[in-house]
């Protein structure tokens, strides 16, 4: 996550995660005073957490949010949470930090906290909104209404699927402070400030895997999601989307070609798109074509080979 500060550009912050495969590294909040060119790390908890989220008050900018998520991944093994995981505040425009804690699961023997999402909204700019991961009967949504100094949970939903660190994006409509949306496999939306959720009506025509969402600040039904099948467009709030489909963003594991003449047919494993298998090259005077390729299999089609 990056952060531009709405009254000087030269002030940013980025929150950084970390290595994945190893501990330490620049890991935390960190800060820049000259638009980047030097940074300081200004939030450090341990050599397991990093950071996930930031957010600006929205119309207060001494005032920052950030989200740390404690985690480790090793060959044998994922740790995805534990008491480095939590919610932190800026009051100097993220020169410094403090943790709250009231009224949220805190990371001990009997309570692991994970992934952390957080949103705000200018349409009640003392709104926090944060999803956080964390063990059974403490995980779920909450709500501040004090700047991030107190906390109330409104429900257990977190996002699953792969698990809540595949996910735990939530995003606020800049219009009406009730409704906030949730990435997940499908996205959720609450239209009454985290009470209930319910899945966003995508139908088939939208992928599924819902990781980025941006809202027209201008015209708030207006949405740009990024997904595992590319990039969806709403200009109903979500009831219809429409794909963009000349955007060469798909992620191939794996390739393998085969021996045929005079050209060689290509088989692609696509990350959720499937298989791919066509011609390199064809005697069609149009040359390779839609048609000519095809899907032999659907979802994680990884290892590939003719």
């Amino acid at each position: 996550r990056i952060l531009v500060h709405p009254q000087d550009s030269n002030t940013v912050l980025v929150a950084a995660e970390g290595p994945l495969w190893s501990s330490g590294g620049e890991r935390g909040v960190y800060r820049s005073n000259d638009g980047g060119a030097t940074w300081r790390r200004v939030l450090e908890v341990d050599e397991a957490t990093g950071a996930t989220d930031l957010e600006f008050h929205p119309t207060d900018p001494s005032v920052v949010y950030a989200a740390t998520y404690e985690r480790r991944r090793t060959v044998w093994s994922f740790l995805a949470g534990g008491p480095g995981s939590g919610i932190w505040k800026s009051t100097d425009a993220g020169a410094t930090w403090r943790e709250v804690t009231a009224g949220l699961p805190t990371g001990d023997d009997a309570i692991e906290v994970g992934k952390i999402g957080i949103a705000v909204t200018p349409a009640d700019p003392d709104r926090v909104y944060a999803t956080v991961e964390a063990s059974d009967g403490e995980q779920g949504f909450f709500v501040s209404t004090d700047r991030g100094e107190s906390w109330t949970r409104r429900n257990e939903y977190i996002s699953g699927g792969t698990g809540p660190h595949y996910y735990q994006e939530i995003e606020a409509s800049p219009t009406d402070a009730d409704r906030v949306y949730q990435m997940d496999v499908f996205m959720r939306t609450t239209t009454d400030g985290g009470h209930s959720f319910a899945v966003l009506g995508t139908g088939r025509e939208k992928h599924s895997d819902n990781h980025a969402l941006w809202i027209d600040p201008r015209a708030s039904e207006h949405l740009l999601a990024g997904t595992d099948g590319g990039l969806y467009e709403s200009f109903d709030n979500g009831v219809s989307w429409r794909h963009f489909p000349n955007l060469p963003i798909a992620q191939l594991y794996k390739v393998d070609v085969s021996d045929h003449l005079p050209y060689y047919n290509v088989l692609a494993g696509a990350q959720d798109l499937g298989t791919l298998h066509g011609p390199a090259r064809t005697l069609q005077e149009e040359g390779v074509r839609n048609q000519d390729w095809y899907v032999p299999y659907g979802a994680d089609s990884y290892g590939v080979a003719f």
